[in-house]
């Protein structure tokens, strides 16, 4: 097994899905127009993913709709591309500095905490909760620096190149993570 993983890993869940690729459009202003502009292709998330973020994100005062919305921006912003892949975990890990090691210079795999009020530390990065894997490719080569990611690898392995995934992660093992954070 994985020495990254922890034994309490969920039999048979579904833990990746595909993401909604929608095209928006806007209807014009108050003022009469009947026109229709392009508001850009974005992503949305499939109901079972939002149960599990709701879950995911109540401690923090957050919610899933808040979530996607920010992702969205970011994409409708221009500042990423449509993921291949979101690996999120079902919370923080203080391994920001671990992944910053791994995760390569060509900023292909942003990460960024559920709410670094948690247990952030205030070290240098925030604690990873989830990763926006841009291309797979990248995310294949940070998977063989650190057994981090070869849970979520298993499972998104076959995962189509050109598709767009959310991958609900295995949760880690504690001792891995304090002896890699340490």
């Amino acid at each position: 097994m994985n020495r990254a993983l922890s034994d309490a890993q969920p039999a048979k869940e579904q833990r990746v899905w595909p993401l909604l690729i929608l095209q928006s459009l806007m209807r014009g202003g108050m003022a009469g127009s009947a026109s229709w502009r392009d508001r850009g292709t974005n992503i949305h998330l499939p109901p079972p993913v939002e149960e599990h973020l709701e879950r995911i994100l109540e401690p923090f005062s957050r919610d899933a709709t808040t979530w996607e919305m920010g992702i969205q921006r970011i994409i409708r912003d221009g500042r990423i591309p449509i993921p291949w892949a979101i690996i999120a975990w079902e919370k923080e890990y203080p391994l920001g500095d671990h992944f910053c090691s791994i995760r390569g210079d060509d900023g292909k795999l942003p990460f960024a905490s559920w709410c670094v009020d948690s247990d952030w530390d205030n070290s240098i990065r925030p604690p990873v909760s989830f990763i926006l894997a841009l291309e797979k490719a990248a995310f294949e080569r940070a998977v063989k620096r650190s057994p981090m990611l070869e849970g979520a690898w298993e499972l998104l392995a076959d995962a189509d190149a050109a598709g767009a995934w959310f991958c609900l992660a295995p949760e880690l093992d504690g001792e891995w993570v304090t002896g890699v954070a340490l």
